[in-house]
């Protein structure tokens, strides 16, 4: 029997806010600015973040019977960040009304109840001493600054404008007596702040002549230093949770600033023709509140330079059979946005919507026997529960751009506040879910054409069972707020698959090939748990040439592919946390494993012996 000790990892990160403009669009949350309509005028934009201290990726093992409750204050401090989200105003007639304090009282509100909640933690896990005080500390959060719009109303009479040349400039971080334990996670980290001031040099390339005078404090220095403000605490963490003292002061060098010639101005007039705050035409709606996606996530394929590597070779001892299912393509609409993994017992626990195969209705609220007694859409009687966020259609009139509302054009064509959250048909789903209180994600859901299920070897040794009720995600919901350490997207096209895959990129794929998102999920597993606190440690992926690392044993490697007849130019999208600005680098995979033992049995026989079993 495979034990069980999983933890709810959550606890809030960064909300995209609503703030008053004075004219275009911006990003906010990561520096990126994008214009949807020149000299549009607006009275409103996403701009900005609300960052909070995970708790969740902070907490170290607990008590087994505190897991339950544990896993629910940690949605609850999810949920806090999610409402407070919904606070902030959302259309022009409500911004027109709300007072710059606005922020700060949703802020200390926030605090607040982060403060009980995070409370009930210590007391529910009975930690004491300096990881009880840490865990307070994690109550407060921030607003990081919001990006200004690359659109902007022509330039102020003196000239003053935004990005120019220069480069980004940051205080050394240098780490010693590091504990061995924390090693490779604080080298993670220290990487991390590398490419983060690479990304922000590239973006001061990228933005000569937009914005306005403190356009690069704004969009480019204010996001990168809530940036390295968390990666530097991250480090802290890792260091201290070892047993060891960090460096004093890492904080300080959170703070970066461009050197020569970073903020010349750079006069951006109008176009010609067009008057001050006049579109030169037909007045062009704003994307979704929520932010994103945006045409810098999108990027043609062909122009994409081979990135593939090949699998590492056979040593001779290998598992070189494959064993598949067919579980359909969700033709039963099955959709929730819980995540019985993650979030179990707490509906909308995901806070995007997710479709289902399998198993049939899986939700927050089911259990392992539940799921053992189910029916199942898979034809050999597997009854595991394959499940993943929607991917949807922004672009609801075919003009070939987003939407207003990201997708919204009309009345919803099912559902309702108040009513079932559990499992709907995709017929059903609302262009905004807003009866789920999940408004950011909109537009029209996408059935597959194809979803095929591969479970494959390992090719330097045999591979053994998969213990009933392993529980497995393979990438990130949160990376804008956790990093891309844990990213393990794949997007690709028909055609293309074999020479380029993107994480943080969404494809654009030529006329005749479908879009392709695909999970290689972990296939090495610790041999005792079928879940851990983190949902990750008790799996691995194969180290570079294939085998599994010490203490891990090969076990068979599902790979989902799944395909999208997608419209053609940059106006898809995937579900995401309201936060997480539909990036692509977010996409995931869930998987619980409820394969009877027989047909277990009968996977790794072809798997070992080098068969190729299935449809």
């Amino acid at each position: 029997m495979a034990l069980v000790t999983a933890l709810v990892v959550g606890g809030g990160g960064a909300v995209v806010i609503a703030q008053q403009a004075s004219a275009g669009w911006g990003r906010g949350g990561d520096g990126q600015s994008q214009g949807w309509s020149r000299g549009h005028q607006a009275a409103w934009r996403p701009g900005g973040t609300i960052q909070c201290p995970d708790v969740g990726q902070n907490m170290e093992e607990l008590p087994d019977d505190a897991r339950t409750d544990v896993g629910q204050l940690l949605a609850d401090l999810d949920q806090q960040v999610a409402d407070a989200y919904g606070q902030i105003p959302t259309n022009e007639a409500e911004v027109a009304e709300a007072e710059p304090a606005d922020s700060r009282q949703v802020l200390d509100e926030l605090e607040s109840q982060r403060e009980e909640t995070i409370e009930g933690i210590v007391q529910a896990t009975g930690v004491d001493g300096g990881q009880a005080e840490r865990l307070r500390r994690m109550s407060p959060c921030q607003v990081m600054p919001p990006a200004n719009p690359v659109d902007t109303a022509p330039p102020p009479a003196d000239g003053g404008s935004g990005g120019g040349g220069g480069s980004v400039e940051c205080p050394e971080v240098q780490v010693s007596d590091v504990p061995a334990a924390a090693q490779a996670e604080v080298d993670r980290e220290l990487a991390n702040l590398q490419r983060q001031i690479e990304e922000a040099n590239a973006r001061l390339v990228s933005s000569a002549g937009e914005g306005g005078p403190n356009f690069v404090d704004n969009a480019i220095l204010g996001p990168l230093q809530g940036k390295r403000t968390a990666a530097l605490d991250r480090i802290r963490i890792a260091i201290e949770r070892q047993g060891g003292t960090a460096p004093a002061g890492l904080q300080d060098l959170a703070a970066c600033e461009v050197g020569e010639g970073g903020n010349e101005p750079v006069d951006t007039p109008p176009d010609e023709g067009e008057a001050p705050g006049d579109g030169g035409g037909e007045e062009q709606a704003p994307p979704p509140v929520s932010g994103g996606p945006f045409p810098e996530d999108f990027v043609d394929i062909t122009t994409v330079t081979p990135n593939v590597t090949p699998p590492p070779a056979n040593n001779g001892a290998g598992s070189t059979g494959t064993f598949s299912v067919d579980c359909g393509t969700n033709e039963e609409g099955q959709f929730n946005s819980d995540n019985v993994i993650v979030a179990p017992g707490v509906s909308n626990g995901a806070h995007h919507l997710h479709d289902y195969i399998g198993n049939i209705g899986v939700d927050a609220f089911s259990t392992d026997e539940s799921m053992a007694a189910a029916d199942t859409t898979c034809t050999n009687g597997d009854q595991s529960t394959y499940y993943w966020p929607v991917l949807r259609v922004l672009d609801e009139d075919g003009d070939g751009t987003i939407d207003a509302a990201g997708g919204h054009n009309g009345d919803h064509n099912g559902g309702g506040a108040g009513e079932d959250a559990g499992q709907i048909g995709r017929d059903d789903v609302p262009p905004i879910d807003d009866e789920l209180d999940n408004a950011h994600n909109s537009g029209r859901v996408l059935e597959p054409v194809e979803v095929s299920l591969t479970f494959q070897g390992n090719p330097t040794s045999p591979v053994v069972d998969m213990p009933r009720f392993l529980r497995i995600i393979t990438g990130d919901a949160k990376t804008l707020t956790n990093g891309t350490a844990n990213a393990n997207a794949s997007w690709s096209c028909t055609g293309f698959e074999d020479s380029v895959q993107l994480t943080d990129k969404y494809p654009l794929c030529p006329e005749g090939s479908d879009l392709v998102r695909t999970f290689d999920f972990q296939s090495c597993w610790d041999g005792v748990n079928a879940d851990s606190a983190n949902h990750r440690t008790h799996v691995a992926f194969a180290q570079a040439d294939g085998s599994c690392q010490e203490g891990f044993q090969a076990i068979p490697q599902l790979v989902q592919r799944i395909v999208y007849d997608v419209p053609q130019g940059p106006v898809f999208a995937v579900d995401s946390f309201p936060e997480q600005l539909h990036n692509p680098s977010t996409d995931h995979g869930d998987f619980i494993n409820v394969m009877n033992e027989q047909l277990m049995a009968e996977a790794v026989a072809c798997i070992n012996e080098g068969r190729e079993c299935g449809p």
